[in-house]
């Protein structure tokens, strides 16, 4: 369009020349259509460089902007009420968004258990918090009795669990006194204390308490975070 203007600016000098050189000659159409088209392409030039000028103006948010904000939304309406198995997947991801690490890991950890899945190495420990009480149970069905052992070993008694929380959530579910068969811990035992059991009994009770805790701990873990990133805006 700039061109055209040019062009149409400068037949317009030379026409006007020619007029005052050839006055008897009718100039006077010719140079209103230069002008007009002159007049046209400045109008048009000034319309395409407006809306250009406001196409440039639009902030298109990155696409993991989008997926930050819908999932950190997701979160702070229900990450108390939601189950872990359901919540844990969108706290993983909001965790990769904001490139935290730490929360990552910890996340993988309880979604997928405290094994080689969830990424566990020789260095990590099932935390405290996953410990349940039961009671070790023999052949016979009689519970470990270990009230005439010297010092405080009610530890014994306690069984920190590995698994992912989907698996979790399903032993939660249950109404029935539950158990399981560590060959492990049921060798450890048998080691250390000369003692034969063949299973641990324990509650459902018990691990609602864990997953409670494990929630209370992502949603502060996930909230903080939340903050953190209001606060750097």
């Amino acid at each position: 369009m700039l061109i055209l203007e040019i062009v149409s600016f400068i037949a317009t000098i030379i026409l006007g020349v020619l007029w005052i050189k050839f006055p008897n000659y009718n100039w006077e159409p010719w140079i209103v259509l230069c002008g007009a088209v002159t007049l046209a392409a400045d109008l048009i030039r000034r319309v395409t460089n407006e809306r250009h000028s406001k196409a440039s103006s639009v902030i298109i948010p990155p696409q993991n902007a989008r997926t930050l904000s819908q999932e950190a939304k997701w979160l702070k309406s229900n990450i108390h009420e939601a189950k872990l198995s359901e919540s844990l997947p969108r706290a993983l991801q909001f965790s990769k968004s904001i490139d935290n690490k730490k929360l990552e890991r910890w996340i993988r950890l309880e979604l997928y258990g405290y094994n080689k899945d969830g990424g566990m190495t020789d260095n990590d420990f099932v935390p405290e918090y996953r410990a349940v009480t039961g009671r070790w149970v023999d052949q016979f069905n009689q519970m470990l009795d270990i009230t005439h052992y010297s010092g405080d070993i009610s530890i014994v008694n306690e069984y920190r669990f590995r698994y992912g929380v989907a698996k979790l959530e399903d032993l939660a579910s249950r109404h029935d006194m539950q158990n399981i068969a560590d060959e492990h811990f049921i060798n450890l035992l048998r080691e250390h204390m000369g003692v034969e059991v063949i299973r641990f009994c324990f509650s459902p009770v018990e691990i609602r308490g864990v997953l409670d805790t494990i929630r209370n701990k992502l949603a502060e873990m996930v909230l903080d975070c939340l903050s953190s990133e209001k606060a750097s805006l």
